[in-house]
This record gives structure tokens, C-alpha cells and sequence, in this order.
């Protein structure tokens, strides 16, 4: 089996995690060579099941990094409200009464 690698040179190498893609070569290097999956993870230390999942899942769903945030859906109104010059401040204040929570914070009792 061959691991993929990403070149230095690509335009989108911010696009993929860099230990997630560490992580994957690693496994699929000990993989190739002959290992067990209880070597391999005690090896890159992590658990079987993620061992399995970066042996048996894709390289793109596993490697690339997620961006998503609870703010993605409220993207094309904060680039507007910032354009016409209203402050950062007001703009988390019309997001908050749209429907954004902010952050959450855990509460301990």
C-alpha cells in the first residue's frame, strides 16, 4: 500500500492537519510494514479505534481540517455589517439577536 504524502509545494497544504496527516502516514507506514494494530498503537500511542479508522477511512475526510464554525451561517451578514463600517462589538451584538449563543461556557454547580 502506498502512503500518500503531501508535497511542500502545494497551494492548498493549509487546507489538511498537519498531525492528522502525520498520524495517517505513521499508521499506514506500520500497516505496510507488517505491524499489528495493538503495535501500531502503542507505537503513535493512540487508541485502536482510531488505528482502525485512519486504516480503514479516507485520506481527504480524515486529513483535511473542518472549519466549521457556529458562525458559518452568519458569514454574509457580518462581511456586510463590517463593510458599511459598523464595529466588531455591534455587529456580535446583532448576531447575538439574530440567534448566535456565543460561546458556551460550562457552569459547574
Amino acid at each position: 500500500m502506498r502512503v500518500k504524502k503531501i508535497p511542500c509545494c502545494v497551494d492548498n497544504f493549509a487546507e489538511y492537519n498537519e498531525k492528522s496527516v502525520q498520524l495517517y502516514n505513521a499508521i499506514h507506514e506500520y500497516d505496510a510494514a507488517g505491524y499489528s494494530k495493538r503495535a501500531i498503537t502503542q507505537i503513535v500511542r493512540c487508541g485502536r479505534n482510531t488505528v482502525t479508522k485512519y486504516l480503514n477511512g479516507d485520506y481527504e475526510s480524515l486529513c483535511r481540517k473542518n472549519l466549521r464554525s457556529g458562525m458559518e451561517q452568519f458569514y454574509n451578514h457580518i462581511i456586510s455589517e463590517l463593510s458599511v463600517g459598523i464595529s466588531r462589538k455591534d455587529v456580535y451584538r446583532g448576531l447575538l439577536k439574530k440567534g448566535y449563543q456565543g460561546r458556551q461556557r460550562h457552569m459547574t454547580t
